[in-house]
């Protein structure tokens, strides 16, 4: 099936383009979204206009992105989670997360489908995450992960938790409940 993508699909393509996708990803997912419309001969004359549209509206954004690519080059963004007592996190920092977190600290308003996770970010410590604004404009950030209430802990320099109780102790008191003399086995 012939669609017309009206807004910006990842590998697949970009706004006014005409692709050519299987039926059930047109019906189910493309068209619920509003990401396409059919390809028809009157929608076909359509999408020269959108892309023309859509060139324009990239030749005037394209100087606003880069403005706002090289603010947030120069910002690192720190976010608190719940951590073990090593490095590890209890859950992950997400896209949402970051996103939240450049506007709560610096003001700026991104779209968290923008930023672009390499892998699920995991541990304490300093992360890059690359922020996508158009195919062309791409800036890396510099995320701080720190414990939630605590200091920031550089990769690597975390201790384990000491025990809560010695070894010796733990032996002593399984000594003391065992049986001295066992059952006879006939």
């Amino acid at each position: 099936m012939e669609v017309i993508l009206t807004d910006e699909v990842e590998s697949l393509g970009y706004s006014g383009d005409i692709v050519r996708v299987r039926d059930g990803y047109a019906r189910n997912y493309l068209f619920p979204r509003g990401l396409a419309v059919l390809a028809t001969r009157g929608a076909r004359e359509d999408a020269a206009r959108i892309k023309a549209n859509r060139e324009g509206r990239l030749v005037k954004r394209r100087a606003e992105f880069e403005a706002l690519a090289s603010q947030i080059a120069s910002k690192s963004v720190r976010i608190e989670k719940a951590a073990g007592s090593g490095t590890k996190l209890y859950g992950s920092v997400t896209a949402t997360d970051i996103a939240q977190a450049l506007a709560a600290q610096h003001g700026l308003e991104v779209d968290r489908k923008h930023l672009v996770l390499a892998a699920p970010v995991k541990t304490l410590g300093q992360h890059h995450v690359a922020l996508r604004l158009t195919h062309e404009v791409q800036v890396e950030i510099t995320i701080e992960v720190a414990r939630q209430g605590g200091e920031l802990v550089a990769e690597g320099a975390a201790e384990e938790a000491p025990l809560t109780e010695p070894v010796e102790e733990s032996f002593e008191a399984v000594e003391e409940t065992a049986v001295d003399e066992p059952a006879a086995v006939e």
